[in-house]
């Protein structure tokens, strides 16, 4: 009698204590610290998600914070209202079965992850963990298949630094040998292009040609001036030829001729001057003159 009494009693407190709760909001709102600035977020994002101004983005991230405050549960029901604003996000499926993954609900995590890859096939990330469950869970087979798929779309994940969870599985590495294998045997294989040239000139067709830039020419002439010519024709007059510039010169023949006695400088050439102060030749005495003297 006593026994059923005092559980009569905590029923009863447990139900107060659940009411109240319900009044003041969810119990997290109990735990959070006032001079906390993450927990001043989760305060501002849980605003929003009661006045139904949150995105599933928003509601994806305030969830988990709430994973990594200590409330798996809560989580789940925020990455839930996500799904309700957009049913393709598949990492909110993801983020489910990774908090069930963890919680050890793997039949539970084992369908949040094949809903996640049924809209992203290609997620490695999930590709990954579910490759881990399935190994855990004794199936390698299944294991193998996910961490090909995940070191496929996903190749920086066979990085311990990356993913440290790669260290704790045995079967990553026949995985990841694989892939390597394959990609290793294709780089070998002996197909060349019979027709390189060809086919080069085949690729050039649909490359985009560069657009010639035209470099604009400068107007010669300014508002209100007539155009003169750098380089006018000389004009030749009486051996004499005007440049362009109006100055008269020699012509060539003229010049050539006038230069034969002088030097570089305009000065007599010296030999012409030895010539000049030679004596007279004596003329040759004739024979009547020598019979008249005598």
């Amino acid at each position: 009698m006593k026994t059923s009494l005092a559980l009569c009693v905590c029923a009863a407190l447990a139900v107060a204590s659940g009411a109240a709760a319900g009044d003041n909001g969810p119990v997290f709102l109990q735990w959070l610290m006032p001079e906390s600035p993450s927990d001043q977020v989760i305060r501002d994002y849980w605003k929003m998600a009661e006045a139904e101004e949150a995105t599933a983005e928003e509601l994806l991230d305030l969830g988990t914070m709430l994973f990594f405050r200590g409330y798996p549960k809560d989580a789940v029901r925020l990455y839930k209202r996500a799904l309700k604003l957009d049913p393709k996000m598949s990492e909110a499926w993801f983020r489910i079965g990774l908090v069930k993954h963890r919680e050890g609900e793997t039949r539970d995590a084992e369908n949040a992850y094949h809903k996640c890859l049924d809209i992203l096939t290609g997620h490695g990330w999930c590709n990954f963990y579910m490759g881990l469950l399935q190994e855990r869970a004794g199936r390698p087979s299944k294991a193998l298949h996910y961490y090909r798929r995940a070191f496929k779309f996903a190749p920086e994940l066979s990085n311990p630094r990356v993913n440290p969870e790669v260290l704790y599985s045995e079967l990553h590495l026949a995985a990841l040998l694989r892939i390597r294998d394959r990609d290793r045997f294709t780089g070998y294989f002996p197909m060349p292009f019979l027709e390189p040239g060809k086919v080069e000139a085949a690729r050039a067709q649909y490359e985009p040609e560069p657009v010639p830039q035209e470099t604009p020419l400068p107007d010669p002439t300014a508002e209100g001036d007539v155009p003169v010519s750098a380089n006018p024709p000389a004009v030749v007059i009486d051996g004499t030829t005007t440049e362009g510039g109006g100055k008269p010169t020699q012509s060539r023949q003229g010049a050539t001729a006038g230069q034969a006695g002088q030097n570089k400088k305009g000065q007599p050439n010296a030999r012409q001057n030895r010539r000049s102060r030679r004596p007279a030749a004596r003329p040759t005495p004739s024979p009547q003159s020598e019979i008249h003297s005598e």
